[in-house]
């Protein structure tokens, strides 16, 4: 069933008014300037093809179908005021929209927003009823940021938290994501980065999912990144298991394996390191399970130590905080065949393409839970 977010605009820029939805972008007369709003159409998918890139979905439904977006971009006496956008009756006030968050490469907080909002269907799937941790940068990535996991003062009401009790008994009232509304707001807070458990809120100690990171040093060609995550997936078919890639939106590759919520942290994080001894066995010249960085030397770093309760992954279609905005993506298997495969193509300028010619690559990852073979 498609879920419907009724938007409504409004921003007291140069003139102080407040101005409704129109049929068409405002016209700027004279010196007055007024706030440009714009209408909302219907898209389907075949139609948004012609004109990706512009605007931001406003209903959600799932990756699937017709979506509704922006038609036109706001004009630059836009980013002076505050906005206001509502999304299923829940209100966001956005700020200093205007910001430079990746100033190489022009890209601002409006941009952050509009591209969450983009890839809400896809994203949002795999962050529901899953505790989230925001890394935010105030100022951009040219400034240090901050990992957020209470939820701040001052957060809208309407935001979903849930409190966890960690075993030291410090108390974390956690983010859960709700719909669209919640990555919009996240942007509004600079959080270009957003991570999220392995476990889902019902089963806080049992993960669904286990997730093998390749972490290669500078230097290393990606290509050898690819043909370890290759053999890795050949080594689980044999175990008759199937596995999904995505990139780190770094260097890296992360490969994930859907799993039954029915064994702890523990059990979970073995199975993957005796996987990876393995593959460090087939490849000790080119991996390692070293966990100093300074004695990994130019080999790719098998990492299974993320597989913990409170542990978190860098979330699927989350941008990072590194030049040129790039997104950790999913990839079919196909194409880690390919040498030209760079991972720095995929960044939140082309992800709303890929994903309007490809889908979700990671839609089974919901649905196909595994039992392994301890």
């Amino acid at each position: 069933m498609s879920h419907f977010f009724k938007t409504r605009v409004t921003s007291p820029c140069l003139t102080g008014e407040t101005k409704e939805p129109s049929p068409c972008l405002m016209s700027h007369g004279g010196d007055k300037r007024t706030v440009p709003v714009s209408y909302i159409k219907k898209w389907s998918k075949s139609e948004a093809e012609g004109d990706r890139g512009t605007g931001y979905l406003s209903r959600v439904t799932g990756g699937r179908g017709t979506c509704q977006l922006e038609a036109r971009e706001p004009s630059p006496c836009y980013f002076l005021g505050v906005m206001m956008l509502e999304l299923g009756g829940k209100k966001i006030t956005f700020t200093n929209l205007g910001k430079k968050l990746w100033p190489g490469e022009n890209i601002s907080k409006y941009d952050l927003i509009k591209y969450y909002l983009r890839v809400s269907p896809y994203m949002l799937p795999h962050l529901r009823e899953r505790f989230l941790v925001l890394q935010r940068f105030p100022e951009g990535i040219l400034e240090k940021g901050f990992f957020q996991k209470n939820c701040p003062p001052g957060a809208p009401r309407w935001l979903r938290t849930v409190p966890f009790r960690h075993r030291g008994g410090k108390v974390i009232r956690y983010l859960v994501a709700a719909g669209p509304e919640t990555l919009a707001w996240a942007g509004n807070q600079a959080a270009l980065e957003i991570h999220a458990w392995l476990s889902g809120i019902n089963f806080l100690d049992k993960p669904d999912h286990a997730v093998f990171d390749l972490d290669p040093p500078e230097g290393v060609p990606f290509s050898r990144v690819c043909e370890v995550a290759l053999a890795l997936k050949g080594l689980l078919e044999k175990k008759g298991l199937r596995c999904f890639v995505k990139t780190s939106g770094a260097r890296g590759l992360q490969v994930y394996l859907p799993l039954l919520p029915i064994y702890d942290y523990s059990t979970v994080r073995k199975f993957v390191q005796r996987c990876f001894e393995e593959i460090n066995g087939q490849m000790p010249a080119i991996t390692t399970l070293e966990r100093k960085v300074s004695g990994r030397g130019d080999k790719i770093y098998l990492d299974y130590l993320q597989n913990a309760q409170g542990k978190t992954i860098v979330a699927l279609y989350s941008p990072r905080p590194l030049p040129g905005a790039p997104v950790s993506a999913p990839l079919e298997w196909e194409e880690l065949h390919f040498a030209a495969l760079d991972p720095s193509s995929f960044h939140i300028g082309s992800i709303p393409a890929r994903l309007l010619e490809k889908g979700d690559l990671f839609a089974a990852v919901l649905s196909d839970k595994q039992a392994v073979i301890l």
